[in-house]
């Protein structure tokens, strides 16, 4: 099974600067499970905690605002977009991120790596046809 995170109506519980970086902490990240590509081919729509890395990062925006659910987000690794991520995930290279916030707040970010992981239990949301 493979899964992807997708930002939208992805709920963050936090953006915390760490001496290693940033972590976004997700109460209820929305993960995709498919057979196929997540989020493109037929699967199942979870939520379940998890959290994105970024390594060695630096960020723009009022971290204490950048809370609650996602309306967009991208990230860009080594040239490459990401609308969602696979889970788990890690990748190293040139990283750049963009979160926007459905309270208006938006979090920019560059960074040398990114690591997703999900972790609890999972809650099924619903099922979607390719």
């Amino acid at each position: 099974m493979n899964v992807g995170l997708e930002f939208h109506d992805s709920d963050v519980r936090a953006v915390e600067r760490l001496p290693s970086g940033i972590r976004i902490t997700f109460d209820s990240a929305y993960l995709h499970h498919s057979a196929g590509r997540p989020g493109v081919d037929a699967g199942a729509g979870y939520v379940q905690p998890a959290e994105i890395m970024f390594g060695v990062a630096e960020c723009h925006g009022t971290l204490t605002k950048c809370v609650g659910t996602l309306s967009d987000g991208e990230v860009i690794i080594n040239g490459a977009l990401y609308s969602l991520l696979p889970v788990p995930f890690q990748a190293s290279g040139t990283v750049a991120a963009k979160f926007v916030f459905c309270n208006g707040a938006v979090l920019t970010l560059t960074a040398m790596s990114v690591s997703v992981a999900a972790h609890g239990a999972s809650r099924h949301v619903e099922a979607f046809d390719a």
